[in-house]
């Protein structure tokens, strides 16, 4: 990564752990600041599944499911979490939102699982519902 690209990733990964989220008043400043179009910097933070592009009062649990956690069990975490939640995925109805994600770009401590912006590594089934009771979601 150029190191342009890692200052603009580190002013989303700020701005993120202000607000909880980016904004589209984020993404036009930083382009201005890096002399980007708005969907060039749209696009790059885009495909970071770590970064949160709504305000929501819902907690929102990822589960990478790329080939690195999907090897390491990363699907069978996604039906557990599914079940112990009682929530399907992709279901926005409820005060929970589980999403499968790509790479949280942590995969040598995979699986992965990211609960708002907090990160847990080598998650097992057996961890889940531990983490989930921690976080006041059971």
């Amino acid at each position: 990564m150029a190191k342009k690209e890692k200052l603009i990733i580190n002013s989303f990964h700020e701005i993120q752990d202000k607000n909880g989220f980016i904004s589209e008043q984020d993404i036009k400043n930083v382009a201005t600041e890096f002399h980007k179009s708005d969907a060039e910097i749209y696009e790059a933070i885009s495909s970071y599944a770590n970064f949160n592009l709504f305000k929501s009062k819902k907690r929102i649990v990822k589960i990478c499911d790329s080939p690195s956690c999907h090897i390491k069990n990363g699907e069978k975490l996604i039906k557990k979490a599914s079940e112990i939640l009682n929530v399907k995925v992709g279901n926005e109805h409820g005060k929970v939102i589980i999403e499968a994600c790509q790479c949280l770009s942590l995969c040598d401590k995979g699986p992965i699982m990211m609960i708002d912006n907090k990160i847990y590594t080598k998650v097992s089934e057996e961890k889940l519902e531990q983490i989930f009771k921690k976080e006041g979601l059971v």
